[in-house]
């Protein structure tokens, strides 16, 4: 992902999202065999896409079950309890 803030249109290759465009770039305009170019950058894009889910992986492993794990041990409820409104 390119950094937030950014403005304007970025065109960058250094992440997944470019890496993904760039082998739908060569693989759209292939009949038959893909070309040495595809090929490469499909490689890339797999490398990118690996390294990232590593990264989300290991997010849900360790920092999300700790956190899961905290809030299933609070003991709260969303409602308080009511008592009937009465006329009197």
């Amino acid at each position: 992902m390119t950094p937030s803030g950014l403005k304007g249109i970025q065109r960058s290759s250094d992440n997944v999202n470019g890496a993904l465009r760039g082998v739908r770039r060569y693989l759209s305009d292939v009949e038959g065999e893909p070309s040495q170019m595809a090929k490469v950058t499909l490689e890339k894009a797999r490398r990118e896409t690996k390294a990232v889910l590593e990264k989300v992986n290991a997010f849900f492993e360790k920092d999300f079950a700790e956190y899961q794990k905290e809030v299933e041990a609070v003991q709260f409820s969303l409602f308080k309890e009511r008592k009937a409104i009465k006329l009197e």
